[in-house]
C-alpha cells in the first residue's frame, strides 16, 4: 500500500471525514437520516478495516474517487484504492483503527464533509499512531459514498482514546444528604489530553473543602493517573483500573497536617445520568479508617433556559 494510503486513506475513508473546505458560511438543514447515513459509512469502514476486508472498503468509494496525500501525490480510482488496500492486508495483516468523528457538515443536499482523528495500530502492543484526516461524503442515490479524501497533517496528539471509556462523567454531578451537599463538573482539557473535575463540600450550608482532580494517560505506566489537590493543600495520586461498569481507583496521597494517607475509591457507572462512589481500605497516618458507604451520584440537569 502507499506510503501515504496508510494511514490517512484508512483515517478519511472510514466516513471519518475532515474537511479542507473551510470557506463554506451556514450549512443546509439536513434529516437525522442523512446524518445516521454518513456515521454508519465510518463505522462500515471501521468493521471492514478491522477485519481486512478491501473489497467492502472498496465498494464505499465511487468509481472516480481521489485520495490526495499531503505531499500532492494522488491515488486515482476506485479500482486503485481496491489494489492498495489489499496489497496492504497482505503485508500486515491483523492492523487495527480507532476513530473519533470530530464533526459532519453538510454543504448541500447529498454532499457532506467528516472530520475527525484515527489512531491505527499495526501490532498488538504497540503505540497507535495518530493522523487526522478529510473526507468528502456524496450521496450517488444509491448511497452515500466516498468521493474524496484528503490527508491532513497529525493533530497534536491527545490521549483522548485511552481516556473516551471515562467519557460519561463529563457534566454536572450532585450528592445532596440530610446535612451535606457535594457538587462535581467535568469537561475536557484542550484536545482531550486531560479530564479535569472539581469539587465542592458544603455541610450545614457551609463550604467545608473544595479541590480540583487532573485525569490523564501515564504513559511510562501505561494507566489512567489522577492527581487531586484540594484547598486545604493536601493532594494524592491515584491509578485507575477498570472492571467492567466499575473503575477501582488506588489513591495515595498527604494531608495539610503531613500525614500520608490512602484508600481505594470504588466508582460505578449505573446509567448516563447515575453512579455510585464508595471508599474502602482507607487509612490515615498508619491507622485503619472506617470505610465510606456507597454512595449515589446523579447528574444535575441543564438550567431552565
Amino acid at each position: 500500500m502507499s506510503k501515504y494510503l496508510f494511514p490517512a486513506l484508512v483515517l478519511a475513508a472510514a466516513g471519518l471525514s475532515a474537511c479542507c473546505l473551510t470557506s463554506v458560511a451556514d450549512e443546509p438543514s439536513q434529516t437525522q437520516e442523512d446524518q445516521a447515513a454518513v456515521q454508519q459509512s465510518a463505522e462500515k469502514f471501521t468493521k471492514a478495516f478491522n477485519a481486512g476486508d478491501a473489497a467492502t472498503i472498496a465498494a464505499q468509494f465511487t468509481e472516480n474517487a481521489e485520495y490526495l496525500a499531503e505531499d500532492g501525490s494522488v491515488i486515482a480510482g476506485r479500482e486503485a484504492i481496491l489494489e492498495d488496500f489489499t496489497e496492504t492486508f497482505k503485508r500486515s495483516p491483523g492492523l487495527k483503527i480507532e476513530t473519533t468523528i470530530e464533526s459532519i457538515r453538510f454543504l448541500g443536499k447529498g454532499v457532506a464533509i467528516e472530520k475527525g482523528v484515527t489512531w491505527v495500530t499495526r501490532k498488538e502492543g504497540e503505540e497507535p499512531v495518530q493522523s487526522g484526516y478529510a473526507v468528502l461524503h456524496v450521496n450517488t442515490g444509491e448511497g452515500w459514498q466516498i468521493a474524496h479524501v484528503r490527508e491532513i497533517t497529525a493533530p497534536q496528539p491527545s490521549n483522548y482514546h485511552r481516556l473516551k471509556e471515562l467519557e460519561w462523567m463529563v457534566g454536572d454531578w450532585v450528592d445532596e444528604g440530610n446535612d451535606s451537599l457535594v457538587v462535581t463538573s467535568c469537561r475536557w482539557s484542550k484536545n482531550k489530553n486531560f479530564l479535569l473535575r472539581s469539587f465542592k463540600v458544603r455541610m450545614a450550608g457551609r463550604n467545608e473543602m473544595e479541590g480540583t482532580t487532573r485525569i490523564g494517560w501515564d504513559a511510562e505506566a501505561k494507566k489512567i493517573r489522577s492527581w487531586t489537590f484540594d484547598n486545604a493543600g493536601g493532594f494524592a495520586q491515584g491509578f485507575w483500573t477498570n472492571d467492567g461498569d466499575r473503575w477501582i481507583v488506588k489513591m495515595t496521597g498527604i494531608l495539610s497536617s503531613g500525614q500520608t494517607a490512602s484508600g481505594t475509591n470504588v466508582i460505578s457507572f449505573i446509567d448516563a445520568n447515575t453512579c455510585t462512589w464508595q471508599s474502602v481500605d482507607r487509612v490515615r497516618g498508619g491507622e485503619l479508617m472506617p470505610n465510606i458507604e456507597e454512595i449515589t451520584v446523579v447528574r444535575q440537569p441543564p438550567p431552565p433556559k
